[in-house]
């Protein structure tokens, strides 16, 4: 059974400061091997995260409807650029028909830079249709992206 992503009692109590602990993580370390299908959201999962008139009104809202279009990526929060060691983020931007956003998981010695990283990059219509553009990365792990970036 897979582990929901959690995120480090550092973000829950809101400090500057994110260390997040992580150990080698048992997936491929090489960043050449193409992800597994299983490792793609589905496009119909994701086009159905996005309930009629639920038009994001923020990028923040627009990175709300791709983290609900995947379960593996519950508990994901904004990129804090400040912070050292976070495995696992989004950044979201605005474009001339919705937004973008990028979904950035990493694994493996965290406060280090993560030794493993996967990123997927989501169009989010002006409408709230989630769409999947680009996935690149370390295959993720059978098991799941590692809490905390484990």
């Amino acid at each position: 059974m897979r582990n929901p992503i959690r995120p480090p009692l550092a973000l829950v109590l809101g400090a500057t400061l994110i260390v997040a602990a992580c150990s080698t993580g048992a997936a491929s370390s090489s960043p050449s091997q193409p992800a597994s299908a299983s490792s793609v959201p589905s496009a119909s999962a994701a086009a159905s995260a996005a309930p009629s008139g639920a038009a994001p009104a923020s990028p923040d809202e627009a990175a709300e409807l791709v983290i609900a279009s995947d379960p593996r990526f519950l508990g994901f929060g904004p990129l804090n650029p400040d912070a050292i060691g976070q495995c696992c983020w989004y950044e979201s931007t605005r474009t001339t028909d919705g937004y973008q956003v990028l979904i950035h998981a990493g694994w493996g010695d965290c406060p280090s830079g993560c030794i493993e990283k996967h990123e997927w990059t989501f169009n989010v219509s002006s409408a709230g249709v989630v769409s999947l553009l680009s996935e690149t990365g370390d295959p993720v792990p059978a098991a799941g992206i590692p809490v905390g970036g484990g």
